[in-house]
């Protein structure tokens, strides 16, 4: 019975969750969209930059989040409510006082937020309004989303998807609204602050509800502190790579190119963007026992679960890859206008592009290799492989920066992946598989052989694709490198391990979503046959 409750919620989880993000990257891109149309660029490229300046703040939170959720693992399966109680108190504490210390260090950066924006034509007090704003959504953010992550603790994520997707449908359409009748930024930013408050107070007074046991008051002891506040470090250390090398790219293309440039670049990175977020929920729905497993101390067992997740993200990352290399262009020409879009008669707006795509596919491709990790228990010696790759990172970005431009900085986060990549695999196998890695590189290196194929060779079949007609145009390359990484694929790998267990976890979770959706057509199908009866009586 309760493995049943665990496959229904993993099911709703995955469905609801693949909704939520469909419909957040929808209105990402319509927003966009009428950002650019009624106000310009500037606003999208200040987005793009003030987005990253915010992630760099928010380093406060980084590893605190992740320590205590997973602390939430074992008093949730015990049903151990006064050890909750306790860890939620705590949690409620970090994150009021993370909330407190991210606005203050923003405050102090306000006088001199114009310096890091550059080659644009709008006042330095502009500037330091919008970042003013940006801080205090993020600051408010951190005051209830901390009740979010025992659901996720407790596999109820569907709960989250449910309320931020109602709650974004309706605060969104109002914005769009308000920004063909004002065409103001600034509106447009305080309403998104309104869209994070609702949300975060409709999903506690939620959790409120699911848990009415929260509202009793104990804390934990200093010993118990002292345990989750020594991952905390660990954790942090890694947190913070994962920010440099994520996280910079933008604020790197500002200073070292120009902001507008950010605005062009954040035409692709917000596809990317979308198409990581529904990867990201593909992959989680396929990890869910990945720490009982490395617990178990099973290293050929996790080496073969570890090689079914690679190969999952490698499908997905190649399909979406190959189309963002072949598609991308087309699309933000369409959505947003030709000045909006990198060159694809020069060979450094291909590779500009090809990079974005590259990484979008490491990206997708190190998914399980970085959930293992973060099970594993490697902290200590996993935060050295972090310094090291941040560290290559800042060089090589800022040294290619200044001589290739936006292609350089990209370059440098490949660099940094590369390292990572290597280390980690290596650190994972001989540490805790108690396994030679050599197996798993060979793999790895022959999805990323296969994914650049996959990207060149569905470029060089749709660069032939000319109708005259950009909707024509890109129905027809979508087709072709919708259908390209499917044949590669399957001819590659059909006969695989890996190719088996895709297809049977893949049926597995059509049949799990039918059994959940199933109940509820039916029951609509009688309503609004009792309904119609009704109506004709």
């Amino acid at each position: 019975m309760a493995g049943n409750t665990r496959s229904e919620k993993s099911a709703k989880n995955l469905l609801f969750g693949i909704l939520s993000q469909f419909v957040t990257v929808a209105f990402t891109f319509i927003i966009r969209v009428v950002l650019v149309r009624q106000i310009g660029i500037l606003s999208v490229s200040l987005n793009g930059l003030f987005n990253e300046v915010i992630a760099m703040l928010s380093l406060a939170e980084m590893g605190v989040g992740s320590a205590i959720v997973y602390s939430l693992y074992k008093p949730l399966a015990e049903k151990n409510e006064k050890k909750i109680v306790k860890l939620m108190n705590l949690y409620k504490t970090a994150y009021r006082n993370i909330a407190f210390a991210v606005f203050g260090v923003g405050l102090c950066l306000v006088p001199f937020i114009q310096n890091i924006v550059t080659k644009v034509d709008v006042s330095d007090n502009y500037i330091r309004l919008v970042f003013l704003l940006f801080l205090t959504q993020t600051a408010s953010s951190y005051l209830f989303s901390y009740k979010s992550s025992l659901l996720n603790a407790d596999q109820k994520v569907y709960v989250v998807s449910v309320v931020t997707t109602v709650v974004k449908i309706v605060v969104e359409i109002i914005n769009i609204i308000l920004l063909v009748i004002f065409k103001n930024y600034i509106i447009y930013l305080v309403v998104e602050i309104l869209l994070i408050v609702a949300t975060n107070i409709i999903i506690s007074g939620q959790v409120d509800k699911m848990y009415p046991y929260l509202k009793q008051k104990d804390e934990l002891l200093n010993v118990e502190r002292r345990v989750i506040f020594k991952d905390v470090k660990n954790i942090f250390v890694g947190s913070l790579s994962g920010k440099i090398t994520n996280s910079t790219d933008n604020i790197l293309i500002s200073v070292l190119v120009s902001t507008y440039e950010v605005g062009v670049y954040t035409s692709y990175s917000t596809l990317v963007m979308g198409l990581r977020r529904i990867v990201d929920q593909l992959d989680a729905a396929t990890a869910g026992s990945v720490g009982n497993l490395v617990a178990g101390g099973d290293g050929k067992k996790c080496d073969r679960v570890m090689r079914n997740m690679t190969f999952i993200n490698y499908f997905f990352g190649s399909l979406f890859a190959g189309c963002f290399y072949c598609l991308s262009s087309t699309l933000v020409r369409i959505m947003y206008g030709e000045i909006y879009t990198y060159s694809t008669d020069s060979m450094m707006g291909l590779l500009v592009i090809l990079a974005i795509a590259g990484n979008f596919f490491i990206t997708t491709l190190k998914n399980p290799l970085w959930r293992f990790m973060a099970v594993s228990g490697l902290f200590s010696k996993d935060k050295n492989i972090s310094i090291i790759g941040s560290a290559a990172n800042l060089i090589v970005s800022i040294i290619f920066g200044l001589k290739f431009g936006t292609l350089g900085i990209l370059v440098g986060t490949t660099v940094t992946y590369a390292i990572q990549i290597v280390l980690k695999i290596h650190l994972l196998y001989t540490e805790r598989f108690n396994m030679s890695p050599k197996g798993y590189f060979v793999q790895f290196g022959i999805y990323l052989l296969s994914g650049g194929f996959i990207m060149l060779i569905s470029k060089f079949i749709c660069a032939e694709i000319v109708l005259g007609n950009l909707y024509l145009d890109f129905i027809c390359k979508a087709a072709v490198a919708g259908f390209v990484p499917l044949c590669v694929n399957y001819i590659f790998f059909g006969r695989t391990e890996e190719f088996k267990y895709f297809k049977e976890i893949s049926w597995r979770y059509i049949v799990k979503i039918y059994n959940v959706l199933g109940p509820r057509l039916e029951r609509f199908k009688r309503k609004s046959l009792i309904n119609r009866r009704g109506v004709q009586q």
